[in-house]
């Protein structure tokens, strides 16, 4: 199972864009809400442009939506893990965060599945190609 995150507070976020290296990309998109215990949500969804990322060794790549409040959260997405999967190819996946509870995809209590076509851990293919077809997925976070 990946480690969980370390949390960051508000204060140490922000909404740049970052260029690590002439070949290299980062980029991060946050939507803030005020903290307001008023507030009411049913979910967040968005589209993911499904890549091929080459990591190594130990690293990892992930495209993914995070839905957090305080250090509880909850994300969804795709990720390339070589150490994970044994492989260098994208995978759907769900990770949940609550204090020091954390479950990876269906490791352990809690989520419950609604699609059974769509499986975690699936294969995501075909992937985009740069300056070619792009393929996406389509994921939501639903509180039932």
């Amino acid at each position: 199972m990946p480690p969980p995150e370390d949390f960051k507070s508000e204060s140490q976020l922000d909404d740049t864009w970052v260029n690590p290296g002439p070949d290299e990309m980062y980029e991060r998109a946050i939507v803030h809400t005020q903290d307001n215990r008023e507030n009411k949500f049913s979910g967040a969804g968005m589209i993911a442009t499904v890549r091929n990322v080459d990591v190594q060794c130990q690293q990892n790549s992930t495209y993914k939506m995070k839905i957090q409040r305080g250090s509880d959260k909850l994300q969804v997405g795709w990720r390339v893990d070589p150490t994970l999967y044994g492989d260098n190819d994208p995978r759907l996946f769900i990770h949940y965060q609550e204090g020091n509870t954390q479950c990876f995809n269906t490791l352990c209590y809690g989520f419950i599945i609604v699609n059974s076509s769509i499986h975690l851990d699936q294969l995501l293919n075909p992937v985009s190609q740069k300056g070619g077809q792009q393929y996406a997925i389509t994921t939501y976070i639903i509180r039932v």
